[in-house]
């Protein structure tokens, strides 16, 4: 069978559906346990893959059109494996629209167990909305014939998805690849993420699919918050790597707002930071940046007085944090803490509770002063880093604001005090930063020259 070019096939997808529409009515069907809402696609009476329309996420009524039309052009695409499936299968999702910019969220429900096997993820942008689709249908093909390749119809081809510019070859798409048999399967590419050190299953990891937050901040604005104090936070690409000097004065600073509004942990939980601090996040095709400036009631009360690397001494200085978890596991990741002297303390946290102070990356920190404050300027670079595959990255984040004069402990988000220093250690707790574009995580090689020298002493010797 000759496969239909993308807008005819989309034209049948919305036909199968009015059909499926007549002819199932209103009632919900039940499917192995679980409901298959009303108006959703149907793969035909003897199919064993249902289709759900997919979710408006982002709200608008405007966009309401678009979930209808992903289940039915899904429902067209997997209806020859349908009545071949080894299992009973439902597919649902959602999507979000943020102005031209769309993602498209798929799960494939084991419908007799009710336990998701595989959930996968396609941004692009409403221009690329077929090929968006398409990807996706794709990627549903892929995780269904990895549990048992079915018997197609003669001719009918395997859907294959063509990766889009920035998006590495065959990156998301489970289940085998022909020439390609060391690609995992639905199941082990769903599988959660390593922690940091970890280089995943066969450098392959499935980019998370829900946000666990409100939406991305559109531009100009870099942060987003919600009733319950959850933020999500957008980084900013700089076209030059910045020059790491402390102070606050490129052109980024004076054209992109911070991040402020810090929340008390310690002495008044909840209430606005006494001493408020204000965060740039930016990065660069190598680095990865955190500005910021602290301001101080008492700037003369600053204690900074310790430059040890990793010394414990230093939590008796002003210090800042930051806590990034790079999987967006919400349980693992990376401590960078600097004073107002520019030491060095960082970290690795498991679990949410366990630090390992072994670890030292290569970073770097320059800090300066104002009349009412400090400043500091952070560099990461992406090599001393560990993260998911792909280019487009879902982050967790937190910063940490510690004045030691007035032990005063803020959060960009609410921390509770119950928790008192492990609260940095919060990923769950923790924001989410969209936007981050890094390059390929290849080998890592660390290098540490040394030498041993021997020194022989004859005192008898004229």
């Amino acid at each position: 069978m000759t496969r239909l070019p993308v807008p005819y096939r989309f034209a049948v997808g919305w036909l199968a559906l009015c059909a499926v529409l007549l002819s199932a009515g209103a009632t919900p069907a039940q499917e192995g346990g679980l409901d298959v809402l009303p108006g959703a696609a149907v793969s035909g009476r003897d199919s064993l893959i249902r289709v759900a329309p997919f979710r408006n996420i982002s709200g608008n009524p405007i966009d309401d059109w678009i979930g209808e039309g992903i289940a039915a052009t899904l429902d067209v695409d997997l209806a020859p494996y349908g009545a071949h499936a080894p299992k009973r299968w439902l597919v649902h999702g959602g999507y979000q629209r943020l102005a031209d910019r769309i993602r498209l969220t798929a799960e494939l429900v084991n419908a007799t167990s009710g336990r998701a096997e595989f959930t996968t993820t396609v941004d692009g942008t409403m221009s690329e909305l077929f090929a968006l689709q398409d990807e996706l249908s794709a990627r549903l093909v892929r995780a269904v014939a990895s549990v048992r390749p079915p018997a197609l119809p003669a001719g009918r081809p395997t859907p294959v998805a063509s990766p889009r510019p920035g998006d590495p070859a065959g990156e998301g798409i489970a289940g085998p690849v022909p020439g390609n048999s060391g690609r995992p399967s639905a199941i082990e590419a769903a599988a959660p993420a390593r922690s940091p050190g970890g280089t995943g299953s066969a450098g392959f990891v499935v980019a998370p699919t829900i946000i666990h937050g409100p939406p991305p901040p559109i531009a100009p604005e870099v942060i987003n918050r919600d009733a319950d104090g959850r933020a999500t936070l957008r980084a900013i690409r700089l076209d030059a790597p910045l020059q790491l000097d402390g102070q606050l004065d490129e052109r980024v600073y004076f054209t992109v707002p911070p991040v402020t509004d810090f929340v008390q942990q310690e002495p008044d939980e909840g209430a606005p930071a006494r001493d408020q601090t204000e965060v740039w996040v930016l990065f660069d095709g190598d680095t990865f940046y955190v500005a910021a400036r602290c301001w101080s009631t008492d700037p003369a009360r600053i204690v900074a007085n310790e430059m040890k690397r990793d010394s414990y001494n230093m939590f008796g200085n002003e210090t800042f944090s930051v806590v990034l978890d790079t999987f967006y596991d919400r349980r693992n990741g990376f401590n960078f803490i600097t004073n107002a002297l520019g030491a060095l303390f960082d970290a690795t946290i498991t679990n949410e509770r366990t630090p390992n102070l072994d670890w030292n990356a290569v970073w770097d920190v320059r800090t300066g002063r104002f009349e009412q404050g400090w400043t500091l300027e952070m560099a990461i670079p992406f090599k001393s880093l560990r993260y998911r595959t792909g280019p487009s990255q879902i982050w967790g984040i937190n910063f940490q604001r510690n004045v030691a004069s007035t032990n005063e402990t803020s959060f960009l988000t609410p921390i509770p005090a119950a928790l008192a220093f492990q609260g940095m250690f919060r990923f769950s707790s923790a924001p989410t930063l969209v936007g981050v574009q890094v390059p390929e995580s290849g080998t890592r090689l660390e290098v540490k020259p040394y030498a041993i020298s021997d020194v022989t002493t004859d005192l008898d010797a004229a």
